[in-house]
């Protein structure tokens, strides 16, 4: 079976490109912390979301228009499953369905009960939580009594006791009490806590009474790897675990989602990229030294002779001489301000050099030529299903303004 996926991602060796989960925290603004993980809210299920076929030339208009929308900062990859799942002796196959076809108890009760322990190990282990390690430690500082109060501060401080909680000792009179704050304080501080207070055995036995499998991990998933308190998604980990722990894990590929709309791929290690669509900037970087150093000429020599407006007209004169185009927008107000090489900082050149780029659809194909074959049908789809423009991966162009 055929997916396409839209990824902000445009790796520069799409070669070694895979996909991977992650964890992540989720900021105040509602948004993760890590940019890779797009809205974050995994309204379907943990896993890559793509839009999938079984034919290539299946893919719809809404298909194609939906995964470059998506990808519209980086890139459309193309990948396929395989599906067919050999048993007995005799090497029959057996064609994997969504997840979602098949019942709650493909994951077993015990399973999940395994599942939900070992996910407890994996998060104390991402966050370096070792309780027995962290209450060895504050035992020995409570009883090293031939060190001052200072000296067993800086203890706890060069130590990963204060990320879990440890009070500062200086602020005890006694190291006795100090110990009893700190081991409470530590384990209230246990990264999977949260899980423990769940009623893990309530909520495994619930999870095989749902409608169907995928139902099912999404139940546990949002039990299990949701942290509320920390506002922290454990992803990765979660899958890990399923697949690590559960007999049936040959059927945990893929499940279809959102009325069918799209795919969820819960095993993304078993995705084959077979090729990827992006665009690629180009710059006539000579070209744009000499312009970019008239610009500081005119800025010294001009400045604070002419007027905006005729500033403008100058700069922008320059910009055609060397461009053939008028002022891109983004770098205008800017360079009213240019007075010498200082004033061009590095984060204005680059916004400069994508303002001058120009564009060009690389197509990277793995293999036997799937990937043009998609691309080609990308265009086909988009040009004579959809009568307007679509969104298009950037826009380095920008409004114009005229002077």
């Amino acid at each position: 079976m055929y997916f396409i996926h839209g990824t902000k991602t445009t790796p520069a060796e799409p070669e070694f490109f895979g996909f991977k989960t992650f964890n992540y925290k989720i900021g105040r603004d509602g948004l993760p912390e890590n940019e890779m993980v797009g809205s974050g809210n995994d309204e379907h299920g943990p896993g890559v979301y793509a839009f999938g076929s079984e034919n290539i030339n299946d893919f719809t208009r809404d298909d194609v228009f939906g995964a470059k929308r998506y990808g519209r900062e980086g890139a459309v990859v193309g990948f396929s499953l395989d599906l067919d799942l050999e048993y007995g002796d005799e090497g029959e196959s057996l064609a994997v369905e969504p997840i979602n076809h098949y019942p709650a108890t493909l994951i077993s009760e015990g399973e999940w009960l395994t599942i939900a322990n070992d996910l407890i190990d994996r998060i104390r282990g991402y966050h370096s939580y070792y309780y027995d390690d962290l209450a060895e430690l504050c035992n020995t500082i409570a009883d090293s009594e031939e060190l001052s109060l200072e000296e067993r501060q800086e203890m706890i401080e060069s130590s990963d006791l204060w990320k879990f909680g440890a009070p500062q000792i200086i602020d005890y009179e006694n190291a006795s009490s100090w110990l009893e704050d700190a081991l409470y304080e530590i384990k209230s501080n246990d990264p999977a806590l949260y899980i423990e207070e769940s009623g893990v055995d309530y909520v495994a036995s619930k999870a095989v009474r749902a409608d169907d499998a995928w139902d099912s991990i999404k139940f546990m998933f949002y039990t299990l790897a949701y942290d509320s308190g920390s506002s922290m998604s454990y992803n990765e980990l979660f899958i890990h675990s399923v697949l690590n722990n559960t007999e049936n894990s040959d059927y945990l590929k893929f499940a279809r989602v959102n009325n069918d709309l799209f795919y969820v791929i819960f095993d993304v290690s078993s995705a084959n990229v077979f090729g990827m669509e992006y665009k690629k900037k180009l710059l006539d970087e000579p070209n744009f030294e000499c312009m970019k150093n008239e610009f500081i000429e005119l800025g010294e020599s001009s400045r604070d002779v002419l007027e905006p407006q005729q500033l403008l007209r100058e700069y922008n004169k320059i910009s055609n001489t060397f461009f053939g185009i008028d002022l891109p927008e983004p770098i205008i107000d800017q360079l009213l301000i240019v007075k010498d090489e200082n004033s061009i900082t590095e984060d204005f050149e680059l916004i400069m050099k994508d303002s001058y780029s120009t564009e060009e659809k690389v197509v990277w194909d793995k293999g036997v030529g799937r990937m043009r074959e998609m691309s080609q049908m990308f265009e086909e789809k988009l040009k004579t299903e959809l009568p307007t423009p679509v969104v298009e991966f950037g826009n380095n162009t920008g409004s114009k303004r005229r002077f």
